[in-house]
């Protein structure tokens, strides 16, 4: 079941968000939805996924292929 939520968050993160997920092919919700789920999953190791890391760490970049922790290691689940 999915609960709608109210928050107040950067623009300037929201903007980058939205370009992000735009490019590709998410829904904004599907990726914050996402990010929320890898803070949580990593929280207990303190390798915490910020969505600032996922908006900076492409698929494929230095960054994402030698922390693990880019946006393709984020989960490949499907949401409504």
């Amino acid at each position: 079941m999915k609960v709608k939520i109210g928050t107040l968050l950067d623009e300037t993160l929201v903007q980058r968000a939205k370009k992000y997920a735009a490019e590709h092919n998410k829904a904004l919700n599907q990726l914050i939805e996402q990010a929320l789920e890898g803070y949580l999953q990593n929280e207990a190791s303190d390798k915490v996924l910020s969505l600032e890391e996922i908006l900076e760490a492409e698929p494929g970049s230095k960054s994402a292929e030698g922390s693990g922790r880019g946006a393709g290691n984020i989960g490949n689940q499907d949401f409504d």
